[in-house]
């Protein structure tokens, strides 16, 4: 279960890096690149909850259970804020 949160936290991470690459790369109009930024701040906030996650569950480390918390609220706030 451990492996499974670590790889899932990973995967967002990456998928962070490539939409960050694209955006900057691409010829992008100014729209889009509103929607490209709301899905990387979403990406974002799910790397931060797996990676917490899975730093909190094996050490109890309450730093991971901070990460999590705060990227849930930040989530949140990028759910009801931003435009997809």
């Amino acid at each position: 279960m451990l492996r499974i949160i670590r790889i899932l936290g990973i995967m967002f991470s990456l998928i962070v890096v490539a939409i960050a690459i694209y955006s900057s790369v691409g010829v992008v109009d100014l729209p889009t690149k509103s929607i490209i930024s709301s899905w990387m701040m979403v990406g974002l906030c799910f790397s931060l909850i797996f990676n917490g996650i899975s730093s909190y569950l094996p050490q109890k480390n309450k730093a991971g259970l901070l990460m999590s918390g705060s990227s849930v609220a930040i989530l949140i706030l990028v759910l009801m804020k931003f435009s997809f």
